[in-house]
């Protein structure tokens, strides 16, 4: 679960609560927000906030009451928290020019014993409204898997059971030539069906699967070079394909017809962790998941025995 200051323990809809009061008596520079809780306290509007008045009303008052209600709808900001995805620094931004950043001069103290799904913990907290924009500056860390990308921002309620929005976030589009991505996030006016609550923005981020080239050669006497030996095979985990989940530890065999061909581990790259000519079975050496990038080409050669050919 993520977890929230006490700001984000306001009910959406408590207009009359501490802090929203204070957030509205900070926004209303124009007194409607003095009106609406005028009329309010004088019984004048029902539970949902709506104005009922009473027989002594006059004209202006039942007027004034309308626009004093949509400050409140339109001015009340909506609390969002921004969840922290491990393998980027993202940076928050008011402007599409990116020069007013959200949380100037602020560190953010990860939780090394954090269990949380995509490795997110809650960030900062931002008063936003309907319709508003916002801009990321997103670059990768230095320990990130290569493959692993930054794929959407997840916009949900602040208890996390309902996904209001899904922006997806293209690496093709809006980023630099050192690397760094720009994305834009929109509180969109119709989300959670209109009505403002606090939210949460969750960056979330997608495994590429790692392809591997695989070569075999065979070198005849003299020198000539056929690729391919007939009824060899390549093997991932002992199973044949070359692409796996970059997450996964993995180990390389190759087998060959040992009755045709031999070869050598110093004729394999990388050179491998053993050879048996007797079976037809070349191994290389596992690479555990935190040496994950290590190899994805591999390349043998094999020599045909004489009179096999």
């Amino acid at each position: 679960m993520l977890c929230f200051s006490c700001v984000l323990l306001s009910g959406c809809n408590s207009s009359d609560d501490l802090i929203t009061k204070f957030y509205m008596e900070k926004l209303d520079t124009n007194g409607k927000y003095n009106e609406y809780m005028r009329l309010k306290e004088e019984n004048k509007l029902d539970k949902n906030g709506e104005y009922i008045g009473d027989q002594s009303q006059t004209d202006e008052e039942a007027e004034a009451a309308i626009p004093a209600m949509a400050s409140v709808a339109e001015d009340r900001p909506f609390h969002v928290a921004f969840a922290e995805n491990r393998a980027f620094n993202i940076e928050y931004y008011k402007d599409e020019k990116y020069t007013e950043i959200l949380f100037p001069n602020q560190e953010y103290n990860e939780d090394e014993n954090s269990e949380e799904s995509e490795n997110q913990t809650d960030k900062f907290i931002y008063d936003a409204k309907l319709g508003e924009k916002i801009y990321a500056k997103i670059t990768k860390k230095d320990n990130a898997i290569d493959l692993y990308e930054l794929s959407s921002f997840r916009i949900k309620n602040k208890d996390g059971d309902s996904v209001l929005s899904d922006i997806n976030v293209e690496k093709s589009d809006n980023i630099d030539n050192k690397g760094t991505q720009y994305a834009e996030i929109e509180f969109d006016p119709n989300i959670n069906n209109g009505e403002e609550c606090d939210m949460v923005v969750e960056p979330l981020g997608k495994f590429h699967m790692r392809t591997f080239t695989f070569r075999d050669d065979i070198v005849y006497y003299g020198g000539m070079v056929q690729n391919s030996a007939k009824d060899s095979q390549w093997l991932i985990n002992d199973i044949n394909t070359n692409v796996i989940s970059p997450e996964l530890s993995y180990t390389v065999k190759y087998s060959f017809p040992a009755d045709i061909y031999y070869t050598d581990k110093s004729d394999c790259k990388p050179e491998a962790y053993s050879v048996d000519n007797e079976k037809g079975i070349v191994e290389f050496k596992k690479v555990n998941a935190d040496d994950i990038d290590k190899f994805q080409t591999y390349y043998i050669k094999l020599y045909p025995y004489i009179g096999s050919t």
